[in-house]
């Protein structure tokens, strides 16, 4: 009977475990100590803590001694059941009948507080047992892990981590999983890549978990090429499971390039999953089209949407909402047969009618922004009414895409109605106001309204309204405010450097975009001798862009001054801006047209070589 009671405790079948003490009963045979801790275990898999302290109960009138092992049992059947009130007083009954405590006991009441999440009784009760001078093991820092990475605790955890590691003992698989995952959610990309190579380095076990935090690891620690290959090795070496496995870390990997902004390796993902039989979904493509989208890629991202229909899916809101992003995103091609991106957003919104799907608050503000951008400020107001229509809420992004659409296409009384009817309007509603101010040439309102934002809020306008504030005043050629304004930025940063302002981290302070400005005012009023004075303090301030660099270099070269030209360039090239070989020709052009000796016999050579 003892025996059989052990198969029904590996079956978890307690019903019939417990059958078996009434049936020795009725055969007249006395249950022993091996037969009543079989079926308590059997009744501590499930959970079932009454039926387990009944068999107790039984037990020690049958005049049968529990064990460290009965009780230990007992215990985890309440520690499973939530019952941690009774647990403890079965610990207090160990004590009392000189049954002493082990690293079971401990284990048992730490999984039992971890699954009740009361992470305060879980370090307590770790704390007691190392007290107690009882060893934990792997399985005890398995649940001490698993509920302070469940609590969010992860620093906690992997000190926690650090305690297996001092122990020299390997632990479970999971240990190292949540020791990884720790490091994730605190973005110590390598050291999570650095657990992983220790888990394989000590041969330990890995499984799907394992190798998707391997993947998010070294996508993380930017060591993509490796995170490909991973990839793929994982994939190849993974059992025949109809595909399943393979979809997971093929979710993972494209998830983890969307996160990264990698979107050719997203489109290489799709690609992968697409070769490899049941082994696609929806979540790849739609992570593949995001990563496109967030990376201005729009053509690729209608070819993973291409995709979706090949694989005999179907495209669902969020697939749209992504495809949409895309367009609103998109640069204008050189190619004068390609469709824009606000051509493709009115064919994304005309396939999601087809299909019966509704445009969402996503969608819209999607579409406003794709319509405003390309120009078409009156298919943005329309898709706008049409969203209100539709009883879609705008929140404040849609109000900004629909008063930036207003500003390119120079309506600025109409932004300054949108601007009334939104609720609340926030830093990023001020600053499209201020830009479609500049844009519409009312660089007097675009001061009014930066009034105003700080008369509303109670504190000064941030780095990026004044340079909405800097940028309009520079296309209407108002140099000498666009200066006023960047020189008070300046010393705004002076007195944040020095520590005389102790509030100064919160006032606007000239970045790359002030700049910009600033070389955007020199530009539109001609005045190339500002121009040439700013550089100097530019690039001791900042590494400039490209966008900045060739401005500045077009500038002296529009207005013939060669030799200024020049020196731009070479100022650029000595702080580390990449020019490319079009820059360089055009140089070579202005050294030769300078009719300087020096610059056409000396120079231009010197250019030519540096480009070959």
């Amino acid at each position: 009977l003892g025996a059989m009671a052990g198969v029904y405790a590996k079956s978890s079948d307690w019903e019939n475990a417990l059958g078996l003490i009434d049936i020795a009963k009725e055969k007249g045979v006395v249950p022993n100590f091996i037969l009543f801790t079989n079926v308590i275990t059997a009744c501590a898999k499930e959970g079932k803590w009454e039926e387990a302290l009944g068999v107790i109960e039984r037990m020690k009138a049958s005049d049968v001694s529990p064990s460290r092992v009965t009780y230990n049992a007992a215990i985890h059947a309440c520690s499973k059941a939530g019952k941690m009130d009774v647990g403890l007083g079965l610990v207090d009954d160990m004590k009392a009948d000189s049954v002493g405590v082990d690293v079971v006991t401990y284990t048992s009441l730490i999984a039992g507080h971890m699954w009740s999440q009361d992470i305060k009784s879980v370090i307590s009760t770790f704390r007691a047992m190392q007290g107690d001078g009882v060893s934990p093991n792997g399985q005890t820092f398995g649940s001490v892990l698993t509920a302070l990475t469940r609590a969010g605790e992860w620093r906690s955890a992997l000190d926690a981590y650090q305690s297996v590691i001092d122990a020299k003992i390997t632990g479970p698989t999971s240990v190292h999983n949540m020791a990884i995952t720790a490091h994730l959610h605190l973005g110590e990309w390598l050291k999570a890549v650095q657990v992983y190579m220790k888990m394989r380095n000590q041969r330990v076990p890995q499984d799907l978990t394992s190798h998707c935090l391997a993947i998010k690891s070294y996508f993380g620690a930017k060591q993509v090429e490796t995170a490909m290959s991973f990839l793929r090795q994982a994939v190849s070496s993974l059992k025949n499971d109809g595909g399943h496995s393979r979809r997971v870390l093929y979710e993972t990997a494209a998830r983890s390039c969307q996160s990264h902004g990698l979107w050719q390796e997203a489109m290489e993902v799709c690609r992968m999953s697409v070769a490899h039989t049941n082994s696609s979904s929806l979540s790849i493509f739609n992570a593949g089209i995001k990563a496109c989208a967030q990376n201005r890629k729009m053509m690729q991202a209608f070819e993973v949407y291409r995709m979706i229909g090949a694989q005999g899916l179907e495209a669902t809101p969020v697939t749209f909402a992504g495809l949409m992003s895309a367009t609103a995103h998109h640069q204008a091609s050189q190619d004068e047969d390609a469709l824009s991106g606000w051509q493709l957003a009115l064919m994304v919104k005309t396939e999601m009618e087809a299909k019966g799907i509704p445009l969402d608050l996503v969608t819209y503000t999607a579409l406003i922004t794709a319509l405003g951008r390309g120009g078409r400020w009156q298919r943005a107001f329309h898709a706008f009414t049409r969203m209100q229509e539709s009883e879609v809420k705008p929140n404040l992004v849609t109000y900004s895409a629909l008063i930036t659409a207003y500003g390119i296409g120079g309506q600025w009384q109409r932004a300054l109605r949108a601007f009334a009817e939104c609720e609340a309007p926030n830093e990023m509603v001020y600053s499209c106001l201020i830009s479609a101010m500049g844009k519409s040439g009312k660089w007097e309102k675009a001061l009014q309204v930066l009034a105003d934002y700080e008369e509303t809020m109670g504190k000064p306008g941030s780095t990026m309204i004044y340079n909405g504030v800097l940028m309009a005043l520079a296309k209407c050629g108002r140099v000498p405010k666009t200066l006023e304004i960047f020189e008070k930025m300046q010393k705004n940063k002076e007195a944040m450097e020095q520590g005389l302002n102790t509030s100064s981290s919160s006032l606007p302070v000239p970045n790359r975009m002030s700049w910009a400005a600033l070389a955007e005012a020199c530009d539109v009023s001609k005045d190339l001798d500002l121009a040439m004075r700013m550089i100097d303090s530019m690039l001791a301030d900042i590494k400039p862009s490209l966008g900045i660099s060739n401005r500045l270099i077009s500038m002296m070269t529009q207005n013939k001054r060669w030799k200024e030209a020049v020196t731009v360039f070479d100022k650029m090239v000595e702080s580390h801006v990449r020019m490319d070989r079009y820059k360089y020709a055009s140089m070579i052009t202005a050294c030769v047209r300078s009719k300087d000796r020096y610059l056409v016999s000396v120079k231009a050579h010197n250019l030519f070589r540096d480009l070959q």
